[in-house]
């Protein structure tokens, strides 16, 4: 937690100490948006971990590994095309959300940068949390401290060469270091030949889809002023993400299918 802690706040000390106030107010702001995809992932990965220890437990190998990828489907239909969305949308949402006239390009940059990093955390929550199903927290630590030794030096030089930007671009460049090493080492020993399945189903997937339908809203947007109408844009381009993702998807198109099937039973046996 303390590791967490320090990565996740070092920004907004490192801006408070060189930059003016407003900037502190805007990193804050930018920080806030870009938790958004990972407040999504984490109540689905926390449901799912019981039954991925119990598997390891009981040493079912097959069925931990047809879980750990059900899993890493969901999150990344659930959280990926969020960040990709709010990415690509970041001036419309940050007017909307703040009741701005105007928002600064600064800030603009810098919840950009910041969500492209926790894009990339994100995909590593479902990693992580097979790593305690297996009782391995020292991969986890060894990464934290790393973290630490990274994250303040590079924001430091970060925000004093690139200003408000920096401080996001010294987060997504240590996710971009660190991350690779870390789900390389887990597939390696806990989940073998699951990396690339893992990199397709968590990230490039659900990215390319979600940005190819966000330019294709963003280019309708561009012709419509209208702030309703770039809400119902932004709220379509989410819901064509998922939808597409989940139709080719079998597995996930199975599980809705079944849901569906189980919600239609109970709603005709309560008539």
């Amino acid at each position: 937690a303390i590791i967490t802690m320090v990565t996740t706040q070092s920004g907004v000390i490192i801006v408070s100490k060189i930059l003016d106030l407003e900037s502190i107010g805007f990193y804050s702001l930018g920080v806030s948006l870009s938790m958004l995809p990972i407040l999504i992932a984490s109540p689905v990965v926390l449901a799912a971990f019981p039954r991925l220890a119990e598997l390891v437990a009981l040493n079912e190998f097959q069925k931990l590994k047809e879980m750990y990828f059900s899993v890493i489907e969901i999150v990344g239909v659930l959280s990926i095309p969020i960040g990709v969305i709010l990415i690509i949308f970041t001036p419309e949402i940050l007017l909307f959300w703040t009741g701005l006239d105007e928002i600064s390009e600064s800030l603009i940059n810098v919840t950009r940068l910041l969500l492209l990093g926790q894009i990339l955390q994100v995909s590593t929550v479902v990693p992580y949390y097979l790593l305690l199903a297996n009782g391995n927290v020292r991969l986890t630590l060894m990464l934290g401290i790393s973290s630490i030794a990274l994250i303040i030096p590079m924001q430091v030089y970060c925000v004093q060469t690139f200003g408000l930007e920096g401080a996001g671009l010294g987060w997504l460049l240590l996710n971009i270091i660190t991350i690779g090493p870390y789900v390389f080492f887990v597939h390696k020993d806990y989940m073998p030949a699951g990396l690339l399945r893992w990199a397709k189903n968590s990230l490039l997937l659900p990215a390319t889809i979600s940005f190819c339908f966000s330019l294709l809203g963003l280019a309708i947007q561009r012709n419509n002023g209208s702030s309703l109408l770039q809400i119902v844009i932004i709220l379509s381009v989410w819901f064509l993400s998922v939808a597409l993702l989940i139709i080719i998807n079998k597995s996930l198109r199975n599980k809705c299918h079944s849901l569906l099937t189980r919600k239609r039973k109970k709603y005709v046996g309560n008539i």
